[in-house]
């Protein structure tokens, strides 16, 4: 016999106690639209399968998705949309070396400020802060005479 729960005032309550014998359907498993066996809500990369769920410098973007795999880069700014992040992406005449063309480009831009000079080019601010400044030309220091990336995002 189904048990009565005794309400507030004293009073029963049946509504608990046919609550209690009503069995619901367990609950769906979590979507995970990549079949790699991680859920979306916590897969690193969730549009494409990486069940190791690999993460090499911790950004929190798997490494099969991660836009620059050489460097941490968890907004994955790429404001080029060429593959390449753009703190990994000092080529900015897209030529696939950086040299000193893309050095003139850095050193046309130094200083110059997001909302403040009408020429400012986001290509050439690597970490995104809005300022194109020392940190931007040390990630093209990094880079010169080399390529850009590289990147687990490449198709």
């Amino acid at each position: 016999m189904p048990r009565v729960v005794s309400g507030g005032g004293g009073t029963d309550n049946p509504w608990t106690s046919i609550a209690e014998l009503i069995t619901l359907p367990p609950p769906a498993p979590p979507a995970d639209g990549d079949r790699d066996g991680a859920a979306d809500v916590t897969d690193n990369c969730p549009l494409r399968a990486n069940p190791e769920q690999y993460d090499a410098h911790g950004d929190d973007v798997g490494d099969v998705c991660d836009n620059c795999s050489k460097r941490a880069n968890p907004n994955q700014l790429n404001t080029n949309r060429d593959n390449f992040g753009n703190v990994c992406d000092p080529d900015y005449n897209d030529d696939g070396r950086v040299g000193i063309p893309d050095f003139n480009v850095l050193r046309a831009q130094f200083g110059k400020r997001r909302g403040v000079h009408a020429d400012f080019n986001p290509n050439v601010d690597h970490n995104g802060d809005g300022v194109i400044g020392l940190p931007d030309f040390n990630v093209l220091r990094s880079y010169f005479g080399g390529a850009p990336g590289p990147a687990g995002a490449l198709p």
